[in-house]
């Protein structure tokens, strides 16, 4: 375990598992490409045995992140921030997509269900403004947030959390853009505290204090980076006054 750590966010100690050791990881990697050449030993897979293939590379990708990435527990994402004037308690924080077409978080509080409307639709989501959901280990902990929402505000739908533009410091994007080589598109996100969750017709952006970078690869979290963001209008300033 001595690669267990914890990491300070916003004034919470956030554990991080231990990453694989490099030995483990070598002789399983090892395994693996030994099983594709194997497979590609007489010709590329058929077609029939394309997700075989997908599935295999897909450990190899596995053995790839939990060697380079720790682990982070997302059990903080279900905390609150203080009671509205409603008496709702919305989310402490929010996920912002680092590499998707749009990053605006949208918490979504469906009203009652109707009569005849499918069940399906009583579960609660947080999504991104062009309605792409959050991975399942990150819904878990805001469905119960969501259904005690409800019950405050039976007739509200979703709110909206809107990051301030800022410019995230080159370190920090150089590894984003190193982590996009492992991870899905759509699956790496900034993690930050909001102070606002506006109604989802509303602008409300907001900067983000100390946002975390993680990936989520096999419905588990990694911890990617922590950075400091730069407000546009303080990056321009500084970087081209003359």
């Amino acid at each position: 375990m001595a690669d267990t750590s914890t990491l300070d966010f916003c004034g919470e100690k956030i554990a991080l598992m231990p990453r694989a050791g490099k030995a483990s990881a070598k002789k399983t990697r090892a395994q693996i490409k030994m099983a594709i050449a194997a497979m590609e030993e007489n010709g590329p897979p058929l077609p029939c045995e394309q997700r075989a293939m997908e599935k295999i590379q897909g450990r190899l990708r596995a053995v790839d992140i939990k060697e380079k990435y720790q682990v982070i527990d997302l059990g903080f994402l279900g905390m609150t921030r203080p009671e509205d004037k409603d008496g709702a308690k919305f989310p402490r924080f929010a996920l912002y997509s680092a590499d998707g077409d749009d990053p605006d978080a949208v918490f979504m509080v469906r009203r009652p269900l109707p009569i005849g409307e499918s069940e399906e639709s009583k579960d609660f989501r947080c999504v991104f403004s062009d309605n792409t959901f959050l991975p399942e280990c990150v819904q878990t902990h805001y469905r119960k947030l969501a259904g005690e929402i409800r019950k405050k505000l039976p007739q509200a739908i979703g709110f909206k959390s809107e990051m301030a533009d800022v410019i995230i410091p080159g370190p920090t994007r150089g590894k984003i853009r190193e982590a996009q080589a492992l991870f899905a598109p759509n699956h790496i996100f900034l993690v930050a505290e909001t102070q606002n969750w506006g109604k989802a017709d509303q602008e409300i952006e907001e900067m983000a204090r100390d946002p975390l970078v993680i990936g989520i690869f096999a419905n588990e979290a990694y911890y990617i980076d922590k950075f400091d963001p730069t407000p546009l209008e303080n990056y321009v300033s500084r970087e081209f006054t003359v």
